[in-house]
């Protein structure tokens, strides 16, 4: 390789980098958008009363091991340490409270089930 092609090289090598590090922060802030929105949508289905599977985002005919799948998949987005640590204290209080809300809605699920 001739060293005249290397500076061009390592200038083209940077600049992928640093497109890889803008997609990066453009996709984590998207994530984090996306979790937020995501635990407006439950706390607003706290607020109104949902059943426990619609808080769960199951089906009607849903067995419990659904239900402790879909808890575990939105226990994953919303656990308050999901957030990261610069997260506004009300935030993490919601998502605590969120959180707990689902965990009584998997148990409610899996106790109907067991009684039937």
């Amino acid at each position: 390789m001739s060293r005249k092609r290397r500076p061009v090289l390592r200038a083209r090598a940077l600049r992928f980098l640093a497109l890889l590090t803008l997609l990066c922060a453009i996709n984590s802030d998207a994530k984090r958008d996306r979790k937020f929105s995501l635990l407006e949508r439950k706390r607003d289905k706290l607020t109104r009363n949902f059943d426990a599977r619609s808080l769960l985002d199951l089906p009607g005919d849903a067995v419990p091991v659904e239900a402790r799948r879909a808890l575990r998949r939105l226990a994953r987005e919303l656990h308050p340490d999901a957030f990261g640590p610069d997260t506004p204290l009300a935030l993490r209080r919601a998502s605590g409270e969120v959180l707990g809300a689902l965990i009584d809605a998997e148990r409610e699920l899996r106790a109907r089930s067991s009684s039937l």
